[in-house]
């Protein structure tokens, strides 16, 4: 037995289906049930939302999906041009330290140490002096005299590594 063809008929999906009202309202629906959901999602974490809030969330949340969306992948956005560097303008240069600006100026170097030594904060008990040290200059002008002041202080540890 052989079958005959009933003829040709087009696929349809079933947004074609609906008339543009039915679609706005069905779409209506969809989000105030989306609403009242989240709504009871965040009375369930023990925040209750007001109306103002729920709309703050829903519009993080619009965001957040417009950017996954329109990401910088996408053709929405125009891609950032290579800027080529100027070579006129040039970085600033780091300024250098007193020792380093004047070089034939004698150094005075001052040890700062903590008497009496640091407690720890963990365990409470003194600290000891870890070998380590954190260097600081300054220029100072004496009329007719210059020197440079090296101060070294001391760091502090304790056995307990708190």
């Amino acid at each position: 037995m052989q079958q005959q063809g009933l003829g040709e008929f087009e696929k349809l999906n079933k947004l074609e289906s609906f008339s543009k009202e039915e679609l706005i309202s069905k779409f209506s629906i969809l989000e105030d049930e989306y609403l009242r959901a989240v709504k009871e999602i965040y009375r369930l974490k023990y925040q209750d939302l007001t109306d103002d809030q729920l709309r703050l969330v829903m519009a993080e949340q619009l965001q957040y999906f417009r950017d996954e969306m329109f990401g910088q992948s996408s053709e929405r956005y125009k891609k950032p041009e290579n800027k080529k560097k100027d070579p006129a303008i040039e970085p600033k240069p780091r300024i250098k330290r007193p020792s380093e600006r004047y070089p034939n100026i004698p150094v005075r170097e001052v040890l700062i140490t903590m008497d009496p030594r640091p407690g720890c904060e963990a365990c409470g008990s003194l600290m000891s002096d870890s070998g380590m040290m954190e260097d600081s200059e300054q220029l100072n002008v004496i009329p007719k005299k210059y020197e440079i002041v090296l101060q070294r202080r001391a760091k502090y540890r304790c056995q307990c590594q708190g």
